[in-house]
């Protein structure tokens, strides 16, 4: 065994030694993909919570107005109310969908 080491050596010396296996490189998951896929879900868990607390306020104006707790001789601060917590709620949806739809890019990305 010796000499046939010593004769490979001696047969191969200008030669650089030959490399049978491919080196295999994993690339780690990156940090920022994670720390953008957490964002994303953090976004959707607040706006789905203003949406309830848009409805649960929608719920608490109305039995304000039914009672006659709030409420002027025009109306007018029902109307507002209701405008300003339609106007949360609906910006509360465009964002949820907004995320979403950008969740599902990442995921079909991979």
């Amino acid at each position: 065994m010796d000499e046939k080491s010593q004769q490979s050596n001696e047969t191969n010396t200008g030669t650089p030694p030959q490399i049978t296996e491919q080196p295999v490189v994993t690339a780690p998951v990156s940090a920022s993909v994670e720390e953008k896929n957490s964002s994303i879900k953090l976004v959707e868990k607040i706006t789905v919570w203003v949406m309830v607390l848009s409805a649960l306020a929608f719920a608490l104006i109305s039995v304000l107005a039914i009672w006659g707790v709030i409420s002027n001789k025009d109306g007018n601060v029902v109307a507002r109310s209701f405008g300003t917590v339609a106007t949360i709620a609906f910006a509360a949806l465009i964002v949820n969908v907004g995320a979403n739809m950008l969740d599902r890019t990442k995921k079909s990305s991979y």
